[in-house]
């Protein structure tokens, strides 16, 4: 399965890479992509397929993975006054996928325990970080990288 996880402080080699006006398209594409994983992960748990529940669990993380990786680079290095509740749930959204793959690679997965664990990540992607990102967006285009 993909690996989740967090950035050191203004590590990211892309630093920035995405997070210029004219890039937004990216940003829009990413978030379909999560977004089309999440239902099709939806899907997986709710059909109790765990070949299929793995394979797009992991596909999720990855996204994840590098869009967390990207923001957060950003978000350091430009000082965002928001950094640290954006990363909080960042991490919620890693403790909970963690949950899902453990679940999933315990030998006997429990689709109820699964559910539970994708529906709390579900709930902070839609609720909290689809604002947070909203409010990101704003605060970098307001904030253009220095020199």
């Amino acid at each position: 399965m993909g690996e989740l996880k967090q950035t050191p402080d203004g590590a990211a080699a892309s630093e920035g890479s995405w997070w210029l006006t004219s890039d937004k398209d990216r940003v829009d594409t990413e978030h379909a992509t999560i977004n089309q994983l999440i239902d099709e992960l939806k899907v997986a748990i709710a059909s109790e397929h765990v070949d299929r529940v793995r394979l797009v669990a992991g596909r999720l993380i990855r996204e994840l993975s590098l869009h967390f990786a990207d923001e957060e680079a950003v978000m350091h290095s430009r000082a965002y006054p928001q950094e640290r509740r954006h990363r909080q749930n960042h991490d919620t959204v890693r403790h909970g996928l963690r949950t899902l793959e453990q679940e999933i690679d315990s030998g006997d997965p429990s689709f109820a325990v699964m559910a539970a664990a994708f529906e709390a990540v579900e709930a902070i992607i839609h609720r909290g970080l689809c604002h947070d990102d909203a409010s990101l967006m704003r605060f970098l285009q307001g904030h253009p990288p220095a020199g």
